[in-house]
């Protein structure tokens, strides 16, 4: 048996095998000589469960199994037809393997000032990420050096300059 296009189950092609059975049914007997729609005499009847329920005007009621049982009946041994059909046309089947990844979504901090390289929120690399004293605004990687602040190059001028006056 070969398969075709229209009919092979792969992603993107989802198909699922639709079965139909006759209507299951139950049958009840009534009791001899009662009518049901009289109403001088049934207050109300209904099914509930596969129990039918007889109320009486005079305040009785009755329970009946059924004679013939849909579950006994053996309606589901063999369906009536089968057909294969799209899965996104019974709306119900979901396949585990055609369900897209979601990529988790990255937290990125700042791109590194001096290569552009993205920090990401809580790594390693965030842990121990500068910034350059002079300019707030600009953020380094652990890679990238950080521009000296003006008060440590006027510091070391004076020290300098202390040097060469002793």
């Amino acid at each position: 048996m070969s398969s075709t296009s229209d009919t092979i189950n792969i992603k993107g092609n989802r198909k699922v095998v639709r079965v139909f059975y006759y209507t299951p049914y139950s049958v009840f007997k009534i009791p001899d000589g009662l009518d049901l729609e009289d109403k001088s005499v049934v207050e109300d009847w209904w099914v509930k469960w596969n129990t039918l329920y007889i109320k009486y005007v005079d305040g009785r009621q009755e329970e009946f199994k059924p004679y013939l049982d849909a579950e006994d009946n053996n309606v589901l041994k063999y369906p009536q037809d089968t057909e294969i059909v799209d899965a996104d046309d019974c709306g119900c089947v979901k396949y585990s393997e055609d369900e897209e990844e979601v990529e988790e979504e990255v937290d990125i901090v700042f791109n590194c000032f001096t290569c552009k390289t993205p920090v990401i929120r809580d790594s390693e690399a965030h842990d121990f990420s500068k910034c350059d004293p002079n300019a707030e605004d600009n953020w380094y990687c652990v890679n990238c050096p950080v521009p000296e602040s003006e008060d440590e190059e006027e510091s070391e001028d004076e020290e300098v300059e202390v040097a060469n006056n002793q």
